[in-house]
């Protein structure tokens, strides 16, 4: 069969496009880094979830769910860590979709620190410690 010329140009045309859209729908998101100012500005709409409180504290943020088992195992090591002094700020992934997008949460528990760091899953209170030791009173 002989291919004309008109065919191979729609077939050009056809996987330009297709890889275009390919390429666009798996580029990276621009809000990829979680700087400093980033988490310092970030609120809900409602102003529920403060991310840093006055002066100059910051908070590492702790993304969980009630319906996540893991989460659950980890809210007493969160509240034993606060309780030391470590800052951290509790976030209802599931009532927050829109710090979960410019976080970039895909699971939970995520612990995130405001210069991008991120811890996923249940962790071990010493390695929770650990990585958060910067943000102790």
């Amino acid at each position: 069969m002989k291919w004309e010329k008109w065919h191979l140009g729609l077939i050009t045309l056809i996987v330009i496009i297709g890889v275009s859209a390919l390429v666009w729908h798996f580029k990276p998101s621009q809000s990829s880094s979680n700087s400093e100012e980033e988490v310092l500005g970030s609120t809900t709409e409602q102003d529920e979830q403060e991310i840093a409180t006055e002066s100059e504290l910051i908070k590492a943020l702790f993304f969980y769910s009630d319906g996540c088992s893991h989460c659950s195992k980890m809210k007493p090591i969160v509240e034993e860590l606060q309780a030391e002094g470590y800052q951290i700020e509790w976030i209802d992934a599931s009532q927050n979709r829109d710090l979960d997008n410019k976080f970039q949460i895909e699971a939970v528990p995520t612990f995130v620190r405001p210069d991008g760091e991120r811890l996923v899953g249940g962790q071990t209170k010493e390695k929770l410690a650990e990585f958060l030791q910067e943000y102790k009173k």
